[in-house]
């Protein structure tokens, strides 16, 4: 249909809601779900603090660089003009985090160019 139409997509590999970055990271490592939302609440009140670096709840490489990989053998690489975040970078907590989280992409997509 995109070749029949001549439309071209945004792959989306990572997501922006921090809060959704944070519950991951505790649902993963700490297998936490009960009072999930208090402890994201924590989590922001370290953040904010100053005690707890943010970056740490970003996604790690080799899974964006799995998302890009799987949506380019769905659509083709011709298919996909470029990719990013899923939207805007403004729920994160810090402007240094936010470029962490597009250095993580670029990063990915250097990746797959090498291979």
């Amino acid at each position: 249909m995109l070749e029949q139409t001549d439309k071209f997509l945004k792959a989306s590999v990572t997501p922006t809601d921090f809060d959704k970055l944070i519950k991951q990271k505790i649902e993963k490592e700490y297998l936490q779900k009960e009072n999930i939302l208090q402890v994201v609440g924590e989590v922001w009140k370290e953040i904010k603090g100053g005690k707890l670096n943010p970056k740490i709840f970003l996604e790690d490489i080799k899974i964006i660089q799995f998302r890009l990989e799987h949506v380019i053998k769905m659509f083709g690489v011709e298919r996909i003009l470029y990719a990013g975040p899923e939207c805007g970078l403004k729920s994160f907590p810090t402007y240094q985090c936010a470029l962490e989280c597009l250095k993580n992409v670029s990063e990915a997509t250097k990746n797959l160019k090498s291979i």
